[in-house]
């Protein structure tokens, strides 16, 4: 009987450690840095920025009043997620943008802190 316990718990220790591996493995984020400005190059304070993944909203934040961007967001790194990451710059007066990316080939250009969004007079 102690030799069944003793396989039971083994097997109990194997599927937590399993557990603990997928769920470190699961930390991804979409570090996005950048400027949204207007057709002049001055910067656009109050800036809201929606970060989404696929369909999923995964952050909603503004611009500082340099308008920097500077976006620190989960997603899903698991197989069947999206690799999409859209950015959604939006302010009063001016058009909505939109810039896609993918998640695997475009992570460094995203953090790199080079990204520059243009917003045109509405």
């Amino acid at each position: 009987m102690a030799r069944k316990t003793w396989k039971n718990a083994n097997i109990s220790a194997l599927a937590l450690a399993v557990l603990l591996a997928l769920t470190l493995a699961c930390d991804a984020w979409a570090d996005i840095k950048g400027m949204v400005v207007n057709e002049s190059g001055e910067a656009i304070s109050g800036a809201k920025i929606v970060v989404t993944q696929g369909n999923t909203e995964v952050g909603e934040h503004i611009t500082d009043p340099t308008g920097k961007i500077d976006v620190h967001d989960g997603i899903c790194p698991m197989l069947g997620c999206s690799i999409e990451i859209s950015v959604t710059v939006s302010k009063e007066g001016y058009k909505t943008v939109v810039k896609h990316f993918d998640a695997n080939k475009d992570a460094n250009a995203m953090r790199k802190g080079d990204l520059l969004i243009v917003l045109g007079s509405e």
